[in-house]
């Protein structure tokens, strides 16, 4: 009799001490499932599965509900399933300490960008500004196709100063004449932009290429005028004059022609 009654009492115990378990685990997956259906909802929402099979009246509720049958000992292995699942669906540590690195990496990647971002640009050179300043005046195309520039130069003189020595393609026109005073203006913009610039210009050269054909059928490019204008002549000129007398007047009559095709002489 009184071995029956111990059972009794283990029994008792057992049943006691379910609910008790089942409340404490209940109550910490489900805050668990909540604080991870954020950041990881799928293990968020089967620590939540989890905590509404342990906690008592959660799954009575449920049991009644859907007047289920559950065999003694299948919450058991509903919860051992479950928890397996949880594990499965949570990242590894690997993972996880993997992206910290690359956080730090991408800031520290964004930080070197901004740095270079936030670096002035260096200076250009002075020889590089004369270069820019007649790359200015030849931008783009000619109307044959060809680009304006042909060549560039810009030499430190001996005594000090620059020499600047430009190529550039000649456009065409619909008589010999407007085509030499076509290139003339362009020559000119191009004298007026250097000896204007407050840059120390000791002389200055440019040429004129156009294709030509000869006696026997053949096409090359050559110079068709070549120009030069030194300092000593170009401090002579009032660069305020009107724009056009400047251009199509003064300055041709002022540079030295070196070189200049029998066309348009």
């Amino acid at each position: 009799m009184s071995e029956e009654q111990n059972n009794q009492n283990a029994e008792q115990k057992k049943s006691s001490l379910g609910p008790i378990l089942g409340w404490i685990f209940g109550v910490l997956f489900a805050i668990s499932g909540i604080s991870f259906l954020f950041s990881q909802p799928l293990t968020g929402l089967l620590l939540l599965i989890l905590a509404a099979v342990l906690l008592p009246p959660v799954y009575k509720a449920i049991v009644d509900k859907f007047n289920l049958s559950v065999p003694k000992g299948a919450k058991a292995i509903i919860v051992v399933v479950l928890l397996v699942f949880v594990g499965i669906s949570s990242p590894s540590s690997d993972s996880n300490s993997s992206q910290p690195t690359n956080n730090t990496n991408a800031s520290q990647t964004q930080t070197q960008q901004n740095e270079q971002k936030s670096e002035p640009a260096k200076p250009l050179s002075e020889e590089d500004q004369i270069r820019n300043i007649v790359a200015d005046q030849l931008k783009g195309s000619n109307n044959m196709d060809k680009q304006y520039t042909r060549k560039i130069d810009v030499v430190k003189q001996v005594n000090g100063g620059w020499g600047v020595f430009v190529e550039y393609n000649a456009d065409d026109n619909l008589t010999t004449n407007l085509r030499k005073t076509g290139i003339e203006k362009t020559m000119s913009e191009i004298y007026i932009a250097l000896y204007t610039s407050n840059k120390d210009i000791q002389s200055a050269s440019v040429a004129a290429y156009f294709p030509l054909v000869d006696r026997y059928g053949n096409e090359s490019e050559d110079v068709i005028y070549k120009s030069i204008l030194d300092k000593a002549e170009a401090d002579k000129v009032n660069w305020n004059a009107d724009s056009s007398t400047l251009k199509l007047s003064i300055l041709p009559e002022v540079w030295t022609t070196s070189i200049l095709h029998p066309e348009f002489r």
